[in-house]
Order: structure tokens, then sequence, then C-alpha cells
């Protein structure tokens, strides 16, 4: 029976691989990174589609809740609707400008932009005409409103409990009489079709519930909100049967450290991660920095401390040799009762006062960081920017810009700048005196200044959002500047080939420190690019983003290395643009593959896909031993299991 079953699965593989192997495709179990609109069930209830509005499209299966494929919008416009073809082979995506375009669901790729000449039903999911024609159900604002269409009159209106929040969707079912709504309150209100009675009130999402709608037997419903999740519901006992949600969180910032082997990044929950390059297990740790986002993470020039920026208000100091805080110096005091109490019911509190720009001396003996708070641009009030020693001990609070303090920069050890909108600021520290003298510079054109990168002895290269500035500290004149329509959302220099790197939207430019474009990236990432750093010893080019990867490119080429993806908390797996990983035990649950239309459980793939050889060697951080080690522990897995490598595939690594 076992050799039977080692037969069938050979054969499987086999003819997968040799015939289309192209179709096969890793899901990685993410979930969207923002709040997500619609859901849309197909027409066995075996698949939901669900748009968010991280501009990504998802297939979901239904049977095991597991993502099955991602797809990347080919439109900014937000998603007004999504439907299957009969035979699931297209799915149609309706945008509210009206345009609709269709995606192959085997492939996985985008087949039109042009509306299909068949006619599609797309579900409105704001209104609602019964099948007799007679009654209409739709949501305006806060109220559900059904009329009968024949004499005008309402039959009855529902409100949700919190009436300052809207109903966002309906879904219908005329065969159990029941409306199911969902609102902005975090709640699912289910009533009778006819009259309107209450039958109950849902309340398992965290955020507004933006969209139900109903599986086609009517035997489940599911849910979406702003709390990244879907909520598979049973009508009959109206308990959740699952929930579909992201397992990973974006990225807002990383680091190389001196030696380019460890990688800093920090994420929107305020939790920093550790990827160690040059382990054998490519290990990545995971520590609580920050109760809010991460705004900032920087090594010390003696790699023995790290420094991370957050919006709880917190300037941390990290020592990595002990693994544990040694310091958390406060940004801005002030008292708050609201967000005390939020605070110790440990529930989420919008910030009050943040930290978003952080710089540490070439020496390492001083850092500074500076950010705002909430009511800092109301007041237009000067924010201070922290000069502290390298244990981020207070030496002065600076009076600076008015509103906040968006981007700092060390020169040398004794003079920084710091800028925000469209002033930048050139400080110099006396230490004798322990007294700054500043030098104050407006631009004239419009500028919205997030970075400051020096790129020589006089001149410093500025993200002004819409464009790049160069800018001559010496003479104190704008000497170059280059415009992108897009918008510019991370910038890095690398010192030793003296290029630089830009983001906009989601592409990655690589340039010579004129502008000059050498490679264009395109697509990099399925979401807004945070944060790009260049290793400081070897040619590598690292990327964060809201899609929650963290991507390593060859910066001599463009060429994608690997992604690596947390999983939770403590797992993660590093992916090859060919889909082979290297991940940690637990890594398969947030992984599978899908084949065509269907979806497969990842041990089925397992054998051919998971290789960490292949991957340590295409990172060309590990030790050949290292990678020969690993090698033949794969080797003699395929010896147990009675395979060969040429039985997996075509191609021999």
């Amino acid at each position: 029976m076992v050799r039977t079953g080692l037969l069938f699965l050979l054969f499987s593989i086999g003819m997968i691989s040799n015939t289309v192997a192209q179709l096969i495709e890793v899901a990685i179990q993410k979930g969207h990174s923002a709040e997500i609109q619609l859901v849309s069930f197909n027409n066995n209830g075996r698949l939901l589609a669900s748009s968010g509005a991280d501009n990504l499209i998802k297939l979901w299966h239904v049977p095991t809740g597991k993502e099955m494929a991602s797809f990347v919008s080919a439109s900014q416009q937000r998603v007004q609707s999504l439907a299957f073809s009969s035979a699931d082979d297209f799915l149609y995506v309706q945008y509210v400008d009206g345009t609709v375009h269709t995606w192959n669901i085997a492939t996985s790729s985008l087949k039109s932009i042009e509306k299909p000449s068949e006619e599609i039903h797309f579900r409105d999911q704001k209104k609602y005409i019964t099948h007799d024609g007679e009654f209409e159900l739709l949501v305006d604002r806060f109220y559900l409103i059904k009329n009968d269409l024949k004499t005008g009159r309402r039959i009855f209106s529902k409100v949700p409990i919190d009436i300052s929040k809207n109903f966002t969707s309906l879904a219908i079912s005329e065969k159990k009489n029941w409306v199911i709504s969902a609102s902005e309150d975090g709640k699912v209100y289910v009533y009778h079709l006819d009259k309107g009675k209450s039958i109950i009130s849902l309340d398992k999402h965290y955020d507004a519930v933006n969209s139900v709608c109903l599986s086609p037997d009517e035997e489940f419903f599911a849910s979406a909100g702003a709390d990244r999740s879907i909520i598979l519901w049973d009508t009959r006992t109206w308990k959740p049967i699952r929930r579909l949600f992201s397992r990973s969180f974006r990225f807002e910032c990383l680091a190389f450290d001196p030696t380019g082997n460890r990688l800093a990044v920090g994420d929107e929950l305020g939790k920093g991660r550790i990827i160690d390059l040059q382990s054998s297990r490519l290990k990545v740790s995971t520590y609580p920095l920050h109760e809010q986002k991460v705004s900032g993470v920087l090594f010390s020039p003696n790699n023995t401390l790290l420094y991370s920026a957050g919006y709880d208000n917190r300037l941390v100091v990290f020592d990595l040799l002990r693994e544990s805080i040694i310091k958390k110096e406060i940004y801005r005091n002030y008292m708050n009762g609201g967000d005390f109490a939020l605070k110790k019911l440990k529930a989420y509190r919008e910030p009050f006062a943040w930290i978003n720009a952080l710089s540490v001396s070439p020496g390492g003996h001083h850092v500074i960081a500076g950010g705002g708070w909430r009511e800092s641009l109301v007041r237009k009030q000067p924010q201070p920017i922290l000069f502290g020693d390298h244990y981020a001990h207070v030496i002065s609070k600076i009076s600076s810009h008015q509103g906040a303090v968006n981007s700092l920069a060390f020169l040398s050890d004794s003079s920084f700048a710091s800028a925000t909108a469209n002033t930048l600021i050139l400080w110099q520290h006396h230490a004798l005196s322990k007294k700054f003298f500043f030098r104050k510079n407006d631009f004239v054109d419009a500028a919205d200044i997030r970075a400051i990168v020096p790129i020589s002895a006089d001149t410093l290269l500025l993200n002004a959002t819409n464009s790049l500035i160069w800018f001559d500290s010496k003479i104190e004149k704008v000497i170059q500047t280059m415009d992108e329509l897009h918008g510019i959302t991370a910038l890095s220099y690398e010192k030793n080939e003296h290029r630089i790197a830009f983001a906009t939207l989601n592409d990655i430019v690589i340039a010579n420190t004129n502008g000059k474009k050498l490679i264009t990236i395109h697509h990099a990432h399925t979401d807004r690019i945070t944060a790009l750093g260049f290793s400081p010893t070897r040619p590598l080019l690292a990327s964060t983003s809201w899609d929650a990867t963290v991507k390593l490119w060859n910066s001599q080429t463009g060429e994608l290395l690997a992604t690596i993806i947390p999983i939770g908390n403590n797992d993660h797996i590093i992916i090859t643009p060919d889909n082979y990983y290297f991940g940690t035990r637990n890594a398969l649950k947030g992984i599978g593959f899908k084949f065509g239309k269907q979806f497969i459980s990842p041990e089925q793939f397992d054998l051919r896909f998971n290789r960490p050889d292949i991957v340590l060697k295409r990172l060309g951080f590990a030790p050949s031993k290292v990678i020969n080690s690993y090698r033949r522990a794969y080797e003699k897995r395929l010896q147990r299991m009675n395979f060969t490598e040429a039985m997996l595939g075509t191609e021999i690594h």
C-alpha cells in the first residue's frame, strides 16, 4: 500500500513537473496587509475572492481556509465588485470607474483589461431587488431600509447600535428569509427579511466590517473587515467556522549592520526583527521593541547596540550581545487620561506623540531623534531634537522645526542636518561650550523633505517626496533637482559604488549619484516600499514594504535573490523566485501550492521545493561546507523515499 502511494505521488509530481511545471505556484499565507473591502464566493462556494486596500486581490480555498493566490490589481481604483465565470476559469474585477479586468485563475495572470463581451452579473453589495421585483433593500448611511417598490411604502428601517457608524454591505437569503448586514461598528446584524425583526448580532471582528456575502448553498456566509480578517460563519448556528487572516504585518524600516551580515527590520506592531544572513539556518530573532509601529532602526558603528524609534513616543537602545533593552527614552512628556486608560486596557490607541527620525554619529558617540505630537501642527510649536550619548542619555533637547521633525542625518561627529516640509537646518555642536549653532535654509519650491542622505563631504541628497534635491551644504544652494511624478517613498546611498536607490510606488530605481538611472525594477513589491538599504560589504540591496516582505536584490543586476516572509511571531520562510524555500519547522503552516485551479497541501511538493542548499547558495553568505551538508541531507531524504532528483523535475541543481 505504501509503495502504491509512492508510485502515485511520483506519477503526479512527474506529470506536473515535466509538462506544466510553470503552473506550480507557492502560495504564501500572508493574507491582506490592509483592510479588506470586498468578498465574493464562486459558484460552488469552494473559492472566495477578496480585495483590499493593499491593492491586492486574493483567492482563498474555503475547505482548508488557505490563501491560494494573490494578484496585484492592475488599477489604482477601488474594487466595486467581484465575480467568477461559470467554470471558475476567470475572475472578473469591476472597479468604481466602471472598468472590468479579467484574471485567468489557472495561470494567475491578467487576461484582459477590456470589458468582456459576455454579460457578467456583478453583485451590488449595498442594494438588492427581490426576485419577484416587488421589494428593494438598500444601505443608506446608517440605515438599512426595505421598500415596497409597488406602493413606495417603507416596510422597515434599521440602524446599528452605534448610529454614528454606517452600514456598509448586505446579503439576502429569500429562501431562508434573512437580511445579513455589515456595519462600521464592527458588528454583523441579521434580521428577518419580511418585517426586519432582529435575529442576532455577531461581534467577532475587531474593527469595521466592510463586506458580507452568502455562499451559493446558503449554509455559511463570509464577512470581511478593516481588521484584515475574513470570518466564515455557519448559518445554522451563527457561530464562526474559521477566520482567514493576515499572518504577516507591514514593515516600516530596515538597516544593515556594519558587517553587512545582519539586517534589522521594524514592523507596524512595534516588533523588531534581526535577520542573521550568515547563520546556517538564516536565523530571524523577534523582539518587542515598541508598543506601536517602529519608524526607524540603526546599528551602532561598533555593532553592539541597536537603536530604534517608534510611534509609542520612545527611543529604544537594545543590547545585541545580551539581547535585551537597556534604555527607553521618552521623546515628549505629556499626560492624557484617555490614552492612559486605553494603555491599561491594552487596547489600540492612536499615537499621541511619536519619533519618526533617527541618526547615529559616524563615531558612534551620539544619537539624535526627532518627531512630533498630535497637536504640534495646530499649535505650531517648535519640536525638540533629542541629542544624547551612545546610550541615549539625553545631553540636550534642542527646539527646532515647527510642526514636526521629519528627517535627521549626522554629517560628522559634530554636525548634523534636520528637515521638515521645505525647511532644512544645518547644525553644529560645540562640545566644550555644549552649545548648538544653526543655519536655516528655506526652499522656494514646495517640498516635503522626508529623508536626508549625505553623498559626499558637502552634498546632501534630499527626498522631497515628489522630487530628489541635491543640496550643497558648503555654499548652501540647490545644485540639482529631479522630479518623480508618483512620489518617492524610500532612499538609500551606496558608499562603495557611489550609487543611490530610491522607490517610487512599488518600483525600485538604482542610479548614479547624479541621478542617471541605471536599473529599474518594476513591481518590486506588491505594495508601498517603505525602506531601502545597501549592504556595506557586498553588492546587495534590501527592501521592505507594506506587503509584509523583505526582499534581497543583487544591486549590480537588479536580480531578485530571495524574499523573506515572517509568519506570525516566531516563524519565517525564505523563498527564491523559482519557488525554492527554506523555513522554520512550523513554516509549512504558512505555505501551500497552487496548481492550475487546484489548491494542494504543502506536503506534496515539499520534497521538491524545500531546498535549504539552493537558497543558501543563492544568497552567498553561508560557507560551502554548510551548503554541501544541506545538499547531502537532501540526497539522503530522497533516498529514504525512493526518489531521485530527476523524478521531481527536469532541472538538476
